[in-house]
Parts: structure tokens; C-alpha cells; sequence
């Protein structure tokens, strides 16, 4: 019998090619194949199929310079490419480290059967003024083992790696201590995150508030004392 490949079984889902610059030279030519003609032929069998499933692939290398180079197949290339989402490295994206940190503290927690609340304040100031140099994918696996060494529910600096306490005072992104003292920093880095917050759920302060796992009285007084009006993000 002629078994099903990987986009038949997808059906009329969705397939995930992860690391597209990895995918080795034989299949260049057979993935190429099947996104020009629209088909499928199974392994054994004697006639195609329609290819029904969406395709949406992933790389964090410069697949362009690859194709340019010889590296990889360009006119697969631009077969992968008709739709191209560019995603800024964390780095350039530091406002959204303390929604991303929530969100992948959330599905921790429950796969680890832990519970741990929250990041302190001086701990969030580090996480979003580190480089991130595997981008979100760093920042998770830095937060599960954060969070499998816990024992008392709060991400405290002190619990954070040598490595990234030290970035902390060779960044320029972070407030200067010497010049702001803390209560100001903590009003400024609160204010940004409250912004953030809103423009990231478009104002909608029930959704808001469990993101940032805050209640809805505690985060109204807070935009109040800021001055941010909701509507200005909706």
C-alpha cells in the first residue's frame, strides 16, 4: 500500500516547516515540485493527488543570501517566500519581553505543576534589558529552569545567571541608577508597561487584566495615575 506523506495527512490543515535553511539539498527539488504543480504523489503510488494543506515555513537564517549564494534553491526560495513575515529579534522588540515573560510563565506553570506568580520588578528590569541572543526560544528555556529551581513563587534577581546580571550594567537600555532613583525608575519602566499592555490588547482592560494577572480595580487606578485613557488604544 502507498502510505501518506506529510501534506496529506495535514489534509486541509497547515504544515510547519521549521528551520526551512535546514531542509536537506535531495528535497529541494520534490518540495519545489509539489508548491509548483499543486500535487502529491504518495510513496508507491502511481498517481498524484491534489495538495490541499497550507504551507508556512520558518527560518532565522538569510535564506535570500543563500539563494543568491548557491546555498539553496531559489526558486524554492520565492515559492516560500509569497507571504513573508519579518519578525525583529527580541532585542529590538525589549517592550515585549514583560508580556511574552507572563504568557510563558502561564503554560510553565502547568506543564512543570508549579506556581510562580510573578517576576519582581528589578528581575522584569533585567529580563527586558538583556540581549536575548536566541530570541524568544532563549527566553523560555531561561524561564523553565527559572522556574523548576523556584521555591518561593517570585523570580527575584537574585535567582537570575551570572551572565544576565551582568548585561544588566553593560546596557545602555537601562536606566542609569546613578542619575534616577528608584521609585522614578519603577514609575517610568510601570507607565511603558501599562502602555504596552493596552496597545497589545487594544484597550481591552478585561483581557489586559489577565495578562498582566492584575486585578481590574488595581489596574484602573494605575492607568489613572498615569493618565492613560483605553480608548487611546481601541
Amino acid at each position: 500500500f502507498a502510505s501518506l506523506g506529510v501534506f496529506e495527512r495535514a489534509a486541509e490543515g497547515t504544515v510547519y516547516l521549521r528551520n526551512a535553511d535546514a531542509l536537506p539539498a535531495p528535497l529541494h527539488n520534490r518540495l519545489h515540485a509539489a508548491l509548483a504543480s499543486q500535487q502529491v504523489t504518495r510513496v508507491g503510488a502511481k498517481r498524484p493527488v491534489a495538495l490541499r494543506a497550507r504551507l508556512i515555513s520558518a527560518t532565522s537564517a538569510p535564506l535570500l543570501e543563500m539563494a543568491e549564494s548557491g546555498h539553496f534553491r531559489r526558486d524554492l526560495y520565492y515559492r516560500l517566500s509569497v507571504v513573508a513575515i519579518t519578525m525583529p529579534p527580541l532585542r529590538e522588540r525589549r517592550e515585549d519581553i514583560p508580556l511574552l515573560a507572563n504568557f510563558l510563565l502561564e503554560k510553565i506553570n502547568r506543564r512543570l505543576g508549579k506556581r510562580v506568580d510573578k517576576v519582581a520588578f528589578e528581575a522584569m528590569l533585567a529580563l527586558t534589558t538583556y540581549s536575548w541572543p536566541g530570541n524568544v526560544a532563549e527566553l523560555a528555556e531561561r524561564l523553565e529552569s527559572l522556574v523548576a529551581a523556584d521555591t518561593h513563587g517570585v523570580i527575584r534577581v537574585a535567582d537570575l545567571p551570572p551572565a544576565l546580571q551582568r548585561e544588566i550594567g553593560n546596557s545602555d537600555n537601562t536606566v542609569a541608577a546613578a542619575n534616577v532613583p528608584l521609585k522614578e525608575a519603577k514609575k517610568r519602566f510601570e507607565r511603558e508597561y501599562f502602555k504596552d499592555l493596552l496597545r497589545r490588547t487594544r484597550g481591552n482592560m478585561s483581557l489586559a487584566s489577565r495578562s498582566s494577572r492584575v486585578g481590574r480595580p488595581y489596574l484602573y487606578k494605575k492607568i489613572s495615575d498615569y493618565e492613560i485613557d483605553p480608548k487611546d488604544y481601541r
